[in-house]
């Protein structure tokens, strides 16, 4: 698959995921949208603390605009497996995207022959916090803060 489609199908993506957000978040969404990427590692660390380390690398980025964005991953259009388009952080005046790739050279040898000559997927995705059943979150819960602590709080004591 060339670049172009890569890039279209990505540019294609962004207004479903914006869609996704807004059916299943409380908080409003800016207009106004910044990009981040990040490379999706394999790794020995647990979920948790995956997901910890992925704020905190986040938080050092300097969001750039969605063309910057977009050369960044196509420099690796060859070697791309997986397109992740998710809402890391939602403020009011932006929103920011991250568009996270996972590699073909990190799979597994024998799964990678398998794939080699396969279009990269893309998907959007929205983290949905684990008491967030039917109702309507705040998109920016992976970030804590107050709301998500005591959600979390009287989640645990429902289950207990």
């Amino acid at each position: 698959m060339s670049r172009s489609h890569i890039r279209a199908e990505i540019i294609d993506a962004i207004p479903g995921l914006l869609d996704l957000v807004k059916e299943s978040c409380a908080n409003g969404l800016s207009d106004h949208l910044e990009y981040i990427v990040s490379e999706i590692r394999n790794s020995e660390l647990s979920l948790d603390d995956m997901h910890k380390a992925r704020i905190k690398e986040n938080e050092l980025k300097t969001p750039i605009s969605l063309a910057e964005a977009l050369d960044i991953v196509l420099v690796q259009h060859e070697n791309l497996y997986d397109i992740n388009l998710t809402v890391y952080k939602s403020e009011r005046k932006r929103t920011i995207i991250e568009i996270s790739y996972y590699a073909k050279s990190s799979l597994d040898e024998i799964f990678r022959k398998t794939v080699i000559h396969h279009p990269p997927m893309v998907h959007c995705k929205v983290p949905r916090p684990v008491y967030a059943d039917t109702q309507q979150f705040d998109v920016n819960w992976e970030h804590g803060g107050f709301r998500h602590r005591w959600k979390l709080f009287w989640y645990r004591f429902k289950i207990n």
